[in-house]
């Protein structure tokens, strides 16, 4: 298991609002050091570091593979790390549930490593880490991730699965190595992150709540997270895991990504550790906007027009994201015909803005469908752009007929 190693408490400095610039700076720098570092056979190691790696070759390798993936980079680094990872032998869950999600999400072919990875599935529908090992939360919980990212398609094989850690959950909302093992940030972090991958297959909205209420109260005043003293690697699991699950609080999180920042060194390393550092890498590349408007923050005024009559529509954006979105333009369209856009200067993380337009005539008489499009050339980098728009329907009532009738002459 992944150990700590390193104590004290960082004292948290005030925080200032995360831009976009500075974000970029940090990735780019974190970047640039993994690639740096990179052995010459291709895989990460802490060869040469005055710091004891947080873990093993192996798992340093795969999860900077994670984050150069996740942020484009497709460099010789990435390609020589993904040679290193292909030629290497593994034969348990530990290894191969991470090295199918690498080389999956590479295009590369994982057929005969699931094939073993289901070989390994016990009479529970969980996993241990090799055959007929017990089976344990956090290697379900990776085989799982691995599965997902295979495009596996047996449900019965992922409900049993599903259904193993959901079981397994404890009473305080967290998971535990093994079932009935008491509630860590890791293994937490590690299911709730699983969790959200089938969300939207499988029901499981109270048990993803619940994980992260467990992740929100092994937060420290430091913004950091950690079971004890807060850690780099423990912060960046929780915040992605909850970022991911749909559980973010904005203060909260932005107290963790502040922990992160300060954290970094002026190599451009966390703890001169490549696990570290890519876990704190792709953290903070969810550091970005999402911004999101519903139905029911539309509104137009009056609120049963006349057909003719004029208008106004208001939006209501919103910024749920950890980053600032500026010159935030929002579109409306009536029936499909451009109305107008409208802009918006800056959103802040948890905050809002408004958007108003006039229509001097709403016409014809009938049903009008009212689209508010965020965004629409798609010049701001969000977390997801699934919410960006949303749909209002109002009736222009016709207007009244008045006819004089001849016996009124």
């Amino acid at each position: 298991m992944i150990r700590k190693i390193f104590g004290g408490l960082l004292l948290l400095l005030s925080l200032w609002p995360v831009t976009s610039q500075a974000q970029s700076a940090q990735l780019s720098n974190g970047l640039s050091w993994l690639e740096a570092i990179q052995a010459t056979d291709g895989s990460w190691s802490n060869v040469g570091s005055n710091v004891q790696s947080l873990t093993t070759d192996y798992y340093a390798t795969v999860s900077v593979l994670d984050s150069l993936s996740a942020s484009g980079d497709t460099s010789p680094a990435y390609i020589n790390g993904l040679a290193w990872l292909n030629n290497a032998s593994f034969e348990t869950t530990t290894y191969l549930a991470p090295r199918v999600k690498a080389v999956a999400v590479s295009g590369g072919d994982v057929t005969t490593d699931v094939n073993t990875l289901l070989s390994y599935r016990n009479s529970d529908s969980g996993w241990g880490g090799y055959l007929n090992q017990a089976s344990s939360n956090f290697h379900t919980a990776f085989a799982l991730q691995a599965l997902k990212a295979a495009n596996f398609t047996d449900q019965t094989i992922i409900f049993g699965a599903i259904s193993y850690l959901l079981s397994a959950q404890n009473t305080d909302g967290g998971w535990g190595f093994t079932q009935g093992d008491t509630s860590n940030v890791f293994d937490t972090a590690q299911v709730l992150s699983t969790l959200a991958q089938y969300k939207t297959t499988y029901l499981t909205d109270q048990q993803i709540a619940q994980g992260a209420t467990l992740l929100y109260s092994a937060q420290n005043p430091d913004g950091g997270f950690g079971t004890g003293q807060s850690t780099v690697y423990e912060t960046a699991l929780a915040l992605i895991a909850l970022i991911e699950s749909g559980q973010g609080q904005t203060q909260p999180l932005l107290n963790a990504v502040n922990y992160l920042t300060v954290s970094q060194l002026a190599d451009g390393s966390w703890n001169d550790d490549p696990y570290a550092t890519a876990l704190a890498l792709r953290a903070l590349a969810h550091v970005k906007p999402d911004l999101a408007v519903a139905a029911a923050d539309i509104s137009i005024t009056p609120a049963s027009p006349s057909a003719g009559q004029s208008v106004t529509v208001t939006a209501t954006i919103h910024n749920s994201g950890l980053d600032t979105a500026a010159n935030v333009t929002v579109r409306l369209l009536d029936n499909g015909t451009l109305v107008g856009d409208q802009f918006i200067g800056a959103i802040n993380p948890g905050g809002a803005g408004q958007a108003t337009f006039a229509l001097n005539t709403i016409a014809p008489a009938g049903e009008h469908i009212l689209t508010v499009a965020i965004d629409p050339a798609n010049t701001i980098n969000e977390l997801s752009r699934a919410n960006n728009s949303a749909t209002l329907r109002t009736w222009a009532a016709a207007p009244a007929d008045l006819v004089i009738e001849p016996e009124y002459l």
